[in-house]
């Protein structure tokens, strides 16, 4: 795009009105991260780029073949609809693919998940996104009376972990990437 190097991150950071930080997350050649749905946009609007060329999916830059793809207005109704909820409810979230089967069937794998960053810590049962040295994984939190922190998968045959409290969580290296508000997922379903 002929962006240099050097004030990549900033250019990036004035294109999707975010923070330099969060940019930097995005660009980390070690652990990249994924904007959220908003900023995408903002980055494909931006640069003049369709989201479809930004994720490797098309050699076109300018977008997909029109030509090639109608809907209908039912189906455009339909996606701004959903497209609508989704913004609505996971405006200060962050979206990351699960990579994994632990979590299903409620959260499968390369579902889209909902990361609220601003809830940093265990606080309240629920799902986390969690991180243990450089481990990512995604668990079910449940405070338990007598037993501790519990961190469980979704699918049978994980064992449980439990930790005695939060101070030990943090001992152990176990950091809260966020809590997971909700993720989205698509069936496909065919004739065999």
């Amino acid at each position: 795009m002929g962006v240099p190097v050097r004030g990549r991150m900033s250019y990036v950071a004035s294109l999707t009105c975010r923070a330099v930080q969060t940019v930097s997350r995005w660009l980390d050649a070690d652990r990249p991260g994924l904007p959220d749905i908003e900023s995408c946009v903002r980055l494909c609007d931006g640069l003049g780029r369709s989201s479809d060329w930004m994720l490797g999916l098309t050699d076109a830059p300018g977008g997909f073949d029109k030509s090639a793809t109608t809907l209908s207005a039912a189906e455009v109704g339909w996606v701004s609809d959903a497209f609508d909820a989704l913004r609505s409810a996971c405006r200060a979230c962050e979206t990351v693919r699960m990579a994994g089967d632990e979590m299903a069937p409620q959260i499968q794998d390369g579902d889209l998940m909902f990361v609220d960053r601003a809830a940093d810590q265990l606080i309240g049962n629920g799902v986390y996104a969690l991180e243990l040295g450089d481990r990512f994984m995604v668990r079910r939190v449940e405070s338990r009376l007598g037993a501790g922190l519990v961190l469980k998968c979704e699918k049978p045959g994980y064992a449980d972990c439990v930790v005695k409290d939060v101070a030990a969580a943090k001992r152990m290296g176990l950091r809260v990437i966020g809590k997971v508000r909700g993720a989205v997922g698509v069936a496909r379903f065919w004739r065999q």
